[in-house]
């Protein structure tokens, strides 16, 4: 209840007792309420909590902030370099870098013109 609530103040006490563990029941209202909301404050630390958990929904939400899709010749694309799909990909990196869903992901990241791609690819989070 306290995700989905107006206050940011009890959204933020939210996260902060989901940094001891994400219920599987909690996960889908975090995703809904903070993670794909673009303009949401806290959606950047949601993110990050993701990263704690060993969810498929969890790690799926994450590859959609960061998948773009494949293009020509089925090469792996990455979508704008946000600080949410920054942040995604520095979860994925740290998190699940051996996922077979997150390989292509991570190697696309490491070929990226980038800067910042390259440095979330190798785990390091935008500032």
């Amino acid at each position: 209840v306290a995700l989905t609530s107006g206050d940011e103040r009890m959204r933020n006490m939210a996260l902060v007792d989901l940094q001891q563990g994400i219920p599987e029941t909690v996960l889908p209202v975090l995703i809904d309420h903070l993670v794909r909301p673009a303009a949401n404050p806290q959606r950047r630390t949601a993110i990050r909590l993701l990263g704690s958990s060993a969810s498929p929904l969890a790690r799926r939400a994450l590859r959609q902030l960061v998948d773009a899709g494949t293009g020509l010749f089925r090469r792996q694309k990455l979508k704008e370099a946000t600080p949410a799909m920054l942040d995604a990909l520095a979860t994925l990196a740290t998190a699940c870098p051996d996922d077979p869903a997150v390989k292509p992901l991570l190697h696309a990241a490491r070929r990226s013109r980038v800067a910042a791609v390259r440095a979330a690819a190798a785990g390091q989070a935008p500032e």
